[in-house]
């Protein structure tokens, strides 16, 4: 990982990639992201909705 510079690194059988490997920092980082894209879109879908409309139990 240090000789890929903390980019990803793929892992190839007869030269096609099959696996990717990536920091912890950096597999953290998209967790986070993937987190936080979630939770907008609950509370996109939340704020449509009109004042007093019951939720749906998660």
């Amino acid at each position: 990982m240090e000789a890929a510079g903390g980019k990803a690194v793929a892992i190839l059988n007869h030269n096609r990639p099959v696996a990717y490997v990536v920091a912890v920092d950096e597999y953290e980082r998209m967790l986070d992201a993937l987190d936080d894209a979630e939770l907008a879109s609950i509370a996109k879908q939340r704020m449509a909705k009109p004042a007093g409309a019951k939720r749906k139990a998660a």
